[in-house]
């Protein structure tokens, strides 16, 4: 743990959304506050007042102006009738920041342990070849490996496991990429009050059986060391782990929106650290729409300009009926592809 480990005071409101039941942190300075992850409600006062984890370190967000706007306008590149709001200047006039949290956990690790270890050794041998001047041998040298029992006892102090503190955390990485923590900085509050800061939805207790395999891992890898092996076949830890300190690290994502011709709000997310966009891009049905109207009205006045000129317009027409529906078609299309999409996460 370092020494810059810090309990934040309380300018923060505990708060939640009613449509998703996501919690948050909030400065206590911000009013009317939308759930910024799911859009669907206004933040309320929780039920229950909670108090911020101590924040040992925070990435911030390492984006300037014209990277976020160059990653939205490539995000809404090339989406299908895009609804009138779905514009780059428009996400980016509303993101807000979103701190979200992972469990930093520092124990002592101390025991006795049992391994199999593998051991890299070169065999020589050789190889028989023909060539222009007839047979002749060439030297083959391979690298195998020797299993061998080792034992020992190790007394040993470990920083920062990393666990997750929302159960969606997985999601949420595969959706807006991974995060550098050796670009973290320490925990101060005036970084994190630049932000919501999101409520883990785990607690230490349900994390300390995967912490303690973390830890047991990290002195397999200890002993594998001293033991100048090479590979880990089996490790056994028989010990206790004591003095389990637990902290949290927040990461960044900016959150933004748009409507569509309902006024509903589409959630669109961005990592503030790599600048990755996630998503749904929905089409608009109605512009599809006025664009199959307008094609549609088109066709019926060639059809009729074919009808009286007494030309054979069967074919023709019925072409240029089926062509005034593909705005449509290409609408539905493009929105079942995007409904498969995850929403954020």
């Amino acid at each position: 743990m370092t020494e810059h480990t810090v309990n934040t005071p309380d300018p923060f409101l505990t708060q939640t959304c009613p449509a998703c039941a996501r919690n948050y942190f909030v400065p206590a300075h911000w009013h009317n506050v939308a759930c910024p992850i799911c859009q669907k409600a206004m933040l309320v006062p929780a039920a229950q007042t909670r108090k911020m984890p101590s924040v040992e370190l925070i990435v911030k967000p390492s984006l300037d102006k014209a990277t976020i706007d160059a990653q939205l306008a490539r995000f809404c590149k090339g989406s299908a009738f895009p609804f009138p709001d779905f514009k780059p200047e428009n996400l980016s006039q509303r993101l807000v920041l979103v701190n979200w949290p992972i469990w930093l956990t520092d124990g002592d690790l101390k025991g006795a342990w049992d391994a199999r270890f593998g051991y890299d050794y070169q065999v020589e041998s050789s190889r028989e070849q023909m060539g222009n001047a007839g047979w002749s041998s060439q030297k083959v040298i391979k690298t195998r490996v020797k299993d061998e029992p080792r034992k020992g006892f190790i007394e040993r102090h470990y920083d920062n496991v990393l666990s997750p503190a929302l159960h969606n955390h997985q999601e949420r990485l595969s959706q807006i990429g991974s995060y550098q923590l050796n670009q973290a900085s320490p925990g101060k509050a005036e970084d994190i009050a630049t932000g919501l800061t999101q409520i883990g939805t785990i607690a230490p207790s349900e994390l300390e059986d995967f912490v303690k395999q973390e830890l047991s891992k990290r002195a397999a890898q200890d002993c594998r060391l001293a033991s100048d092996a090479q590979h880990i076949r089996n490790f056994t830890f028989n010990g206790d782990y004591n003095n389990l300190r637990w902290t949290q690290a927040l990461l960044p994502m900016l959150a933004s929106y748009y409507t569509d011709d309902k006024g509903n709000r589409h959630v669109v997310t961005i990592n503030g650290q790599n600048g990755a966009v996630y998503g749904q891009r929905m089409a608009s049905v109605k512009k599809a729409g006025l664009i199959t109207g307008i094609l549609l009205a088109v066709a019926i006045i060639l059809v009729l300009i074919l009808y009286f000129a007494e030309v054979d317009f069967f074919i023709c027409s019925s072409v240029l009926l089926i062509l005034a529906f593909i705005p449509l078609i290409r609408a539905a299309g493009w929105n079942n592809k995007e409904k498969n999409k995850r929403p954020p996460a």
